[in-house]
């Protein structure tokens, strides 16, 4: 067995096992700490709207990220969460129970009605990460160092690092295992289910053909790709404009990969394009 796919089973089985202890509430926010298997605890703060008070847009301010550090947001369910910790030392040290993670301050995730500000604390030495939870449905603004990232409603998690948005981990246990990982897990994902996709980085990705696609000056497109093992594009999904024109989905639709080989083989990929 992979080394990548033992460390998720450990990762997700310590997620499962966890134990939840109710704090006091801030900020309109239920604060939780979370336990991995009794050990590894997390900041946790939970918001639940009410239905007629549905937010149509939940603003994200991310500050103060290094380049290991790692943001994820998805959209699923029907409350806002966000959990946050911090990984010191290496995957080694999670197989001999050694792994040091702990919980990020409170003080560095403030929600405040439909925004929620994070802010990494300066003195933390490690590596740290964020995963946010929004309802699903939910328009998401990301918003990095005063910069506007991204403004969709997410069909697929979206994670930020080294100041670049790509697809995410797609629960709170891939997250950890990306953090744990750092940079070669984010490349490359191994699908739950032979029937899905591999998760690739669209760098890792060579482009066969490009047919034009007509932008206006100064803005940008967010897609999500399928990619079938012979390297056509298979599915065109749409973030950022959520509704493009018919031109600019059917020019990616003519785009052509190489085929991307893992172990040996060709396979379907999924990957996030940012094109200017």
């Amino acid at each position: 067995m992979r080394r990548e796919a033992f460390a998720l089973l450990v990762i997700s089985f310590l997620w499962a096992s966890g134990s939840v202890l109710l704090a006091s509430p801030r900020q309109d926010a239920r604060e939780e700490v979370l336990r991995f298997s009794g050990f590894y605890p997390l900041l946790n703060k939970r918001v639940r709207f009410e239905a007629r008070a549905r937010p149509s847009e939940i603003v994200a301010r991310v500050e103060g990220l290094r380049l290991d550090d790692l943001f994820v947001v998805r959209s699923q369910g029907d409350e806002l969460s966000i959990s946050a910790g911090y990984v010191s030392g290496h995957l080694a040290a999670l197989f001999q129970n050694k792994l040091d993670i702990k919980p990020l301050p409170p003080s560095c995730v403030y929600v405040e009605g439909t925004t929620v500000n994070v802010r990494r604390p300066e003195e933390i030495e490690g590596i740290a990460f964020f995963d946010l939870t929004v309802p699903k449905g939910v328009r998401v603004h990301l918003v990095w160092n005063e910069q506007s990232l991204l403004r969709a409603r997410l069909s697929e998690p979206i994670a930020l690092r080294g100041g670049a948005i790509e697809l995410g981990p797609r629960n709170p246990a891939e997250t950890m295992l990306r953090t744990l990982f750092g940079r070669n897990v984010p490349d490359v994902l191994r699908p739950s289910s032979p029937d899905h996709p591999y998760v690739v980085s669209f760098r890792r990705l060579t482009i066969r053909k490009r047919v034009p696609v007509k932008i206006p000056s100064g803005e940008r497109l967010v897609v999500s790709l399928l990619i079938n093992a012979d390297g056509m594009v298979a599915r065109v999904v749409p973030l950022e404009p959520e509704v493009p024109t018919p031109e600019v989905e059917q020019a990616l639709r003519q785009w052509e990969f190489e085929p991307f080989v893992y172990d040996g083989h060709a396979v379907r990929v999924k990957t996030l394009a940012v094109i200017r």
